[in-house]
């Protein structure tokens, strides 16, 4: 009898921890939530036309994975990047770049291993005060017959207005 109650105990607290995590985080969220302003709980003020953009875009690369996925060498490199900006976003630019050596012996070298793309093309942009978008872009090898076999590491860099 004595282990059918244990066992019952021991999956009750399991339960107790998993519904306890279930809360939402107690700290800040980006842009303080849905309901945003000052407080977290006051309608967000649009910012003054005339006054700097001191706020910086948010840039989140949300495909290819960030670790431990594989590509073969040569291949294309599929890349989803969400930006976000309070005001108006300009351009983004991505590119995949190799590093070798070390930093710490003063050998860390860094060279162009996928060619960088700007999003919008150039000569065009995007719509007057965009500020949130999706944008999907395939990176392609420098030089496709480098089967030097490393790590990647994708940057993006979004520019707003």
């Amino acid at each position: 009898m004595r282990f059918p109650i244990s066992r019952l105990a021991v999956a009750a607290v399991g339960v107790l921890v998993v519904m306890s995590c279930d809360n939402p985080p107690a700290g800040p969220k980006f842009g303080n939530g849905i309901s945003g302003g000052p407080t977290g709980t006051s309608p967000v003020t649009p910012p003054n036309p005339g006054a700097p953009d001191t706020n910086r875009p948010f840039v989140r690369i949300d495909t290819p994975a960030t670790t431990g996925q594989l590509f073969n060498v040569g291949d294309s490199i599929l890349v989803v990047t969400r930006i976000i900006d309070d005001r108006a976003l300009t351009r983004l630019d991505l590119v995949g770049i190799k590093y070798t050596g070390s930093a710490s012996l003063g050998t860390l070298t860094s060279s162009i291993r996928y060619t960088p793309i700007t999003a919008p093309a150039s000569g065009t942009s995007f719509r007057a005060a965009l500020t949130d978008t999706t944008i999907r872009r395939y990176l392609r090898p420098a030089l496709p017959l480098d089967t030097t076999i490393d790590s990647l590491v994708i940057i993006a860099v979004a520019t707003d207005a």
